[in-house]
């Protein structure tokens, strides 16, 4: 049977992700920008993401590639709040509330040991109801989401933005739903 410390340590690993996955974001963008500096690149030169060294002509190596962008497309989505950002934010909402179901809700024991049966959680509800927006309503929100009794600031008919301050006030509350029961 789980602890709730083993849920809080679990969780915290996906969150731990979400902030390297920011960091990471913004050196790589520092980075083009260093080299585009250096090389005299415009933000529209192609970029291909492959699988070893380019081989053929121009035309088969964009054939080959795995991906195919702009210099300027990759930092336009690495900056703050822009696509990546979301992209992980939203893999952090959907990965922890099916930690959160699949795993520890139905299995977690009180400090004795005695199993707690469906536990229950705001927080997780709402977790629930953004990330079935997330992925049944690419991510606009949809009726449902005006049942938040934590996390308010979605608005049915609207995409969900989730920003830095969103994450951090989602990982807070987590991390106090789940502290005040260990």
């Amino acid at each position: 049977m789980a602890t709730f410390a083993e849920l809080l340590a679990e969780l915290d690993e996906l969150f731990g992700f979400f902030f390297d996955a920011g960091m990471a974001f913004n050196a790589a963008k520092q980075h083009l920008e260093t080299l585009q500096k250096q090389f005299n690149v415009s933000d529209a030169s192609r970029f291909m993401f492959g699988d070893g060294e380019p081989k053929g002509p121009p035309e088969q190596v964009l054939l080959d590639s795995l991906h195919s962008t702009t210099i300027g497309a990759i930092k336009t989505r690495m900056s703050r709040d822009a696509l990546n950002s979301q992209r992980a934010a939203q893999s952090v909402i959907v990965f922890a509330y099916h930690i959160w179901e699949e795993k520890y809700r139905r299995s977690l024991v009180d400090q004795n040991g005695i199993s707690l049966g469906t536990v229950e959680s705001d927080v997780m509800g709402d977790l629930r109801l953004i990330r079935n927006a997330i992925i049944h309503n690419k991510a606009v929100a949809d009726p449902p989401i005006s049942r938040c009794k934590v996390i308010t600031h979605f608005v049915p008919g609207k995409t969900i933005v989730l920003t830095d301050a969103i994450m951090f006030e989602i990982i807070r509350a987590i991390r106090s739903d789940f502290s005040a029961r260990t």
